[in-house]
């Protein structure tokens, strides 16, 4: 099987242990960029919300655990994976691991399938894993890469384009335009809902429509469940 590209997330709270999961991590498979991710207080539930798809307001129990502060992201290449039930034993294993080694909790993130991987740096870096990797030509210089920026979408959009741009990263996804608005048809719509911090924008017989900001401005489009 081809090596895969994969993540963990280490958040806040659990940074006091990070040198001894990279260093772990380093010796079972190979780092291949880390970033210092910086989320802005104001934005951080969203952000949290959006990215695993679970309502989390400002004070709940998680971000008090994890922590509002910089939290590093780790691209790996996973050479050897495994899979039991659609899941990367490798990477679920060490999960489970490092949150052991805190006692439990969810102070780790890891992605456990190559589907998970890329819907995670579309969130986080707006890039999908075959980007990524093709941006990868040097080996890990164990320096972090800082990214101060919320969530793609968490303020809103520049473009149209830019709107349909991310889309179209998510597979088999296709866009059209019909009448004055784009008409976005995936499999996954309620993770294009997220990624693209769509609104709904009103209840009953038009269930597809939402609203995003575009330079501030209210953005109508429809997005279907493509079957």
């Amino acid at each position: 099987m081809d090596k895969e590209l994969h993540l963990f997330l280490i958040w806040q709270n659990g940074r006091r242990l990070e040198e001894k999961i990279l260093t772990d991590i380093a010796g079972k498979l190979e780092i291949v960029k880390t970033y210092n991710i910086s989320w802005s207080e104001a934005n951080f539930a969203d952000n949290l919300t959006r990215f695993y798809g679970k309502k989390l307001p400002r004070g709940c129990k998680k971000i008090k655990e994890c922590g509002t502060g910089d939290f590093l992201l780790i691209l790996v290449y996973d050479h050897n994976p495994c899979y039991y039930q659609g899941v990367n034993t490798n990477l679920t294993s060490l999960k489970y691991t490092y949150r052991q080694w805190f006692g439990g909790g969810y102070l780790v993130h890891a992605s456990d399938s190559l589907r998970e991987a890329n819907e995670n740096l579309l969130f986080l870096l707006g890039k999908t894993v075959r980007e990524l990797a093709s941006e990868i030509t040097e080996p890990w210089n164990k320096s972090h890469t800082g990214y101060k920026r919320d969530l793609v979408g968490a303020t809103g959009w520049n473009s149209l384009d830019e709107v349909l741009a991310i889309a179209r990263k998510v597979p088999e996804t296709t866009t059209e335009q019909k009448g004055n608005r784009p008409v976005i048809r995936t499999p996954a719509p309620d993770l294009m809902r997220r990624l693209l911090n769509a609104q709904k924008a009103c209840w009953g017989l038009r269930r597809n429509l939402y609203n995003i900001k575009i330079n501030g401005q209210k953005f109508p489009l429809e997005i279907q469940a493509l079957r």
